[in-house]
C-alpha cells in the first residue's frame, strides 16, 4: 500500500538495465521483497493495518526518504558507468589517432627510404658513397649530426671516416672492439640505441661532456661481414629516436652494407 514499496519495482528494474555491479540490483530487490514480506505478515497477523486512502506522516516521509536513497543510488551509478564509457570511448579515440600518426610516418620514412636507396647502390666510390649514404640517412633521422666509422687494416681498431655536424670535432677518433658505441656494435654485430650518452656506463672520456644525447649505432652488415657502423645523432636533452625511424634506419644500414661492400670489392 506504500507508495516506495510500488516504485521499488520501477527502481530495480532501472538498477538491472544501468548497474555495472551485478550484485546491485538483486541487493536491491531482495531488500525490498524482505521489507514487503514483512509488511504482509504485520498485515495479516493484525499488527499492521495500512490506510489506502489516506498515508500518515511517518508512512509518506519513510516512502519518499526510501525512494530518494535509491534514486540517489541509481543516479550515482549512472554517473560511474557514464564516466567509465566516455573514459572509454576517449581512450580508444587517441589511441585510433596514435595508429594513424604511426602509419602516416611510416609511410613517410619508407617512400624515403626508396628515394634515397636508389641514389647509393649505383656508386663505386668509396668516400662519395659514404657521404651520399650519411646525407641521406640524416634525412631519415631528421638530423645534421652523424658518422661512419669503418673497421680499419688488421681489424684491430673501428675508425671516423666521415663525420658531420658535432662529429667533425671529432675526426680521426679510433676505438677498440667493445669500446664505445661502435665498439659495442661491432663486437655484438646488432644495433644499439642510447637515450643520453651523457649518462651511459659504457661512454667513451672523449665525448664527454659533449652535446651528444641521443644516438643510434647501427652496424653496416652485408653477407655476415661488418665493414662498418652508421651512427645518428641527436643534440637535444629531451629528443630521442622515433620506432619508425629507428626501422627505417635499419633497413637502410642494410642496404647501405651491400653497397659499401661492391665499393670495396671494386677497389
Amino acid at each position: 500500500a506504500s507508495a516506495s514499496y510500488s516504485a521499488l519495482i520501477i527502481v530495480v528494474i532501472i538498477a538491472a538495465l544501468t548497474s555495472s555491479r551485478k550484485r546491485y540490483p538483486f541487493i536491491i530487490a531482495g531488500v525490498g521483497i524482505l521489507s514487503g514480506g514483512l509488511l504482509i505478515m504485520a498485515q495479516t497477523t493484525g499488527h499492521y493495518q495500512p490506510d489506502y486512502l489516506h498515508l500518515d506522516v511517518v508512512d509518506m516521509w519513510v516512502g519518499e526518504s526510501l525512494i530518494f536513497i535509491l534514486s540517489a543510488s541509481l543516479l550515482v551509478q549512472f554517473g560511474e558507468i557514464s564516466r567509465t564509457s566516455i573514459d572509454k570511448a576517449l581512450r580508444e579515440i587517441e589511441e585510433q589517432r596514435n595508429k594513424q600518426e604511426i602509419l602516416k610516418e611510416q609511410k613517410h620514412y619508407l617512400e624515403a627510404l626508396h628515394d634515397v636507396t636508389l641514389s647509393v647502390v649505383n656508386r663505386l666510390e668509396i668516400k662519395p658513397l659514404l657521404e651520399s649514404i650519411l646525407t641521406h640517412a640524416e634525412e631519415l633521422a631528421e638530423t645534421t649530426h652523424s658518422f661512419i666509422d669503418v673497421i680499419g687494416p688488421g681489424e684491430s681498431t673501428i675508425q671516423r671516416e666521415v663525420g658531420h655536424g658535432i662529429m667533425l670535432n671529432y675526426a680521426d677518433q679510433e676505438a677498440r672492439k667493445g669500446e664505445g658505441i661502435t665498439g659495442r656494435v661491432w663486437e655484438r654485430g646488432e644495433m644499439i640505441l642510447v637515450d643520453d650518452y651523457q649518462t651511459w656506463s659504457e661512454r667513451l672520456p672523449a665525448y664527454v661532456p659533449s652535446d651528444i644525447h641521443a644516438i643510434i649505432g647501427i652496424p653496416l652488415k652485408a653477407y655476415g661481414k661488418i665493414n662498418g657502423v652508421l651512427g645518428m645523432i641527436y643534440t637535444e636533452p629531451s629528443r630521442i629516436f622515433k620506432p619508425a625511424q629507428v626501422d627505417a634506419l635499419n633497413r637502410f644500414a642494410d642496404l647501405a652494407a651491400i653497397a659499401l661492400d661492391n665499393a670495396i670489392l671494386y677497389q
